[in-house]
């Protein structure tokens, strides 16, 4: 009895090619218009940043994020001490501590030990303080007079003040950590040595408000 002939292979398909996403500030509120293209046409591409090598694939739909992000055949940890593309010149997150770059078990441990400090109860007991930070912010913004800009009067201050309240830093600092905050995510020439020192010296408050709070 003859063998039925073997399948023919069917050939891989060719990937996309690959887009250069610079990540441009945008004016106002203007959505990127690149990230439109592909929620609209493409939500599944191969992208190169503007720092760092290689191309990285990005998933733009909810159901294929959510689907990266829990399927365990995808690991946070292989991309530590890689040079892969990035948004800044140097990592903004801890390669060796950050809830980014670890997989389960220990992400699991780990996430379970940060979600108790967010829990929606938590959440409620922030929210007096936050309105007070948000109260004084526009009370200063008022005094000044107009034009106003809500960037900087706003937008800017009243997230580090909510994470400074947060934190229990002491509010005579702020300014240090605002200048910080804008260090790692600047994108100028000398953004490289500007967030690696601004790395350093968030890691050294950090270890100062820990021993703080152990005592």
């Amino acid at each position: 009895m003859p063998l039925d002939p073997a399948p023919a292979s069917t050939p891989s398909p060719t990937p996309p090619p690959v887009r250069f996403w610079p990540v441009d500030d945008l004016p106002a509120l203007d959505p990127d218009p690149f990230l439109d293209e592909l929620l609209r046409d493409e939500p599944v591409t191969r992208i190169r940043l503007a720092h760092g090598e290689g191309d990285a694939w990005l998933v733009t739909r909810y159901e294929d994020v959510r689907f990266v992000t829990s399927d365990p055949r995808f690991s946070r940890e292989a991309v530590v001490g890689r040079d892969i593309t990035s948004m800044r010149p140097a990592p903004v997150a801890s390669q060796t501590a950050g809830l980014q770059y670890i997989d389960p078990p220990r992400h699991n441990r780990l996430r379970r030990v940060v979600a108790r400090a967010f829990t929606g109860r938590a959440m409620q007991r922030l929210r007096p303080m936050a309105e007070r930070r948000a109260g004084e912010l526009l009370d200063t913004t008022k005094a000044a007079g107009p034009p106003a800009d809500l960037m900087e009067c706003l937008h800017g201050p009243f997230p580090i003040a909510v994470i400074r309240d947060f934190l229990g830093v002491d509010e005579k600092d702020w300014h240090r950590w605002a200048a910080t905050g804008e260090a790692l995510l600047s994108a100028g020439p000398d953004a490289e040595e500007r967030a690696r020192e601004a790395a350093r010296a968030t890691r050294a408050r950090f270890a100062v408000l820990l021993l703080s709070r152990r005592e």
